[in-house]
């Protein structure tokens, strides 16, 4: 959890971005949502009762809740790769700034894994 916490810092200058890519990703979600009722609707008043009108309407609206979902598919892919960037930059820059005050002794110390 403390591990948690210090990378959410490093977050908190993008939080607006990454608020935004959460609003846009519930859109994306809704309107994923939304289509099968909408489909049950087709099916339970349009092809039951016959009514053209109510087939042709609600496929229209299927259309355009889809268009809508994929707008908010792209907006939310923007702003989540925009704080992603952002944060893996802060992140590394920070990780070279650190390295970068340790002496030679420490860094003749350190492993590498190998």
């Amino acid at each position: 959890m403390k591990s948690l916490r210090r990378l959410l810092k490093f977050v908190k200058p993008y939080r607006k971005d990454a608020a935004l890519a959460m609003v846009l990703l519930m859109g994306v979600v809704a309107s994923d949502l939304g289509i099968p009722r909408l489909t049950q609707r087709v099916i339970d008043v349009g092809i039951a009762n016959g009514d053209m009108r109510v087939i042709v309407g609600t496929s229209l609206l299927m259309l355009a809740v889809a268009v809508l979902s994929a707008l908010f598919s792209i907006g939310n892919t923007i702003f989540a790769v925009r704080v992603g960037q952002n944060v893996g930059a802060d992140l590394r820059s920070t990780i070279v700034r650190k390295v970068q005050t340790f002496s030679f002794g420490n860094l003749d110390r350190l492993q590498t894994g190998q």
